[in-house]
């Protein structure tokens, strides 16, 4: 593998300036950048990164720390967030911590060993990570973005998605059909965070919560939707609607009703929380609270960045305010129950 040295020894030039070259320093002569840069191409010069950081350069590696990839919508995400950083020269590390504290705690020890330029964490995250962030300060001092945590914290930019407001839409959308018997269903992973927002909406709207209607599966996303509409189903006690906490959730729900032979919409409304591409391809298409993935991603790269290159500071917090996308899974509830 070429060193500098190397690079230099070709170029007869000394090491300090092929350094400098490299890192695109412009006190280098022009020429003498495009000699340096074009040799290093062909001598297959590959930068060492972790000796770069130890002299106080970047390395230009990003650490995304996130729940799971298996999701839809936060695969989606990803893809965003690696296409923004690769656009700006940044490389990225993914750190999955599938909502288990110590596996999330070790991911960010990764990072700083790996000595990232700075820190997107995707959320949501376990409970007990969410009440350790605030006290990571010390350890993290590098820039750090936080997306959908349910702690605020202080040394990082939060960027916030108004979960309330999603699920007003919702829930809205619904009483408006003539629905007052909604019923909620998640899984045990998934935060309890939009089903305290539920409940809150249901008691702003005057609706009444029944907790026969609310059911929690086991197992993540479609297996836990599915799992918990069937329990739903045989309790024999149905709502006319339901508000799944994402998407991938209220597609085993739907299994769930069409193995039990219940209509959509005609016995029941679902109505989903993301909006990722498939729901749109759903037997029936789902109605849902659009998250903007994209443009949380235009929000939180760049933000990251200036952080890192000029030494901006965090911004507290930054909300984002989801839309409602009514599809064909939604309408006014049946007579009779």
């Amino acid at each position: 593998m070429a060193t500098l040295k190397d690079i230099a020894n070709a170029c007869n030039l000394n090491i300090s300036t092929v350094s400098r070259a490299l890192a695109d320093k412009s006190s280098v002569n022009p020429k003498t950048k495009e000699l340096i840069l074009s040799t290093a191409s062909k001598l297959n010069y590959v930068p060492n990164f972790s000796a770069k950081a130890l002299a106080g350069g970047k390395t230009k590696t990003i650490g995304l720390l996130t729940t799971s990839v298996n999701n839809n919508y936060r695969a989606s995400q990803i893809n965003f967030i690696e296409r923004e950083l690769n656009e700006r020269g940044y490389s990225l590390i993914i750190g999955i911590g599938d909502f288990n504290c110590e596996k999330e705690l070790g991911c960010i020890e990764t990072f700083c060993q790996r000595s990232v330029d700075g820190i997107i964490m995707v959320g949501p995250f376990s409970n007990s990570f969410n009440d350790r962030l605030p006290s990571l300060k010390r350890k993290l001092t590098m820039p750090t973005v936080i997306i959908q945590a349910n702690a605020l914290c202080s040394f990082a930019t939060n960027i916030t998605m108004d979960d309330d407001y999603g699920i007003s839409l919702a829930i809205t959308h619904l009483k408006e059909l003539g629905h007052s018997k909604i019923g909620y269903i998640s899984e045990t992973k998934f935060s309890n965070k939009r089903l305290l927002a539920f409940k809150r909406i249901m008691n702003e709207l005057k609706i009444p919560i029944n907790e026969d209607y609310i059911s929690i599966g086991n197992g993540p996303f479609e297996i836990g939707g599915y799992d918990a509409m069937c329990a739903l189903i045989e309790k024999n006690t149905l709502p006319t609607a339901i508000f799944s906490s994402c998407d991938n959730v209220a597609l085993g729900v739907m299994k769930a009703l069409h193995d039990y032979k219940i209509k959509i919409p005609e016995e029941i409304s679902i109505v989903g929380y993301d909006s990722i591409k498939e729901s749109a391809y759903f037997t029936p298409s789902l109605t849902t609270v659009a998250q903007p993935a994209k443009e949380l991603t235009m929000i939180a790269v760049p933000k990251l960045i200036k952080q890192i290159e000029d030494d901006e500071g965090p911004e507290e917090r930054i909300y984002v305010y989801p839309n409602l996308i009514e599809r064909c899974s939604t309408s006014t509830p049946p007579t009779v129950i």
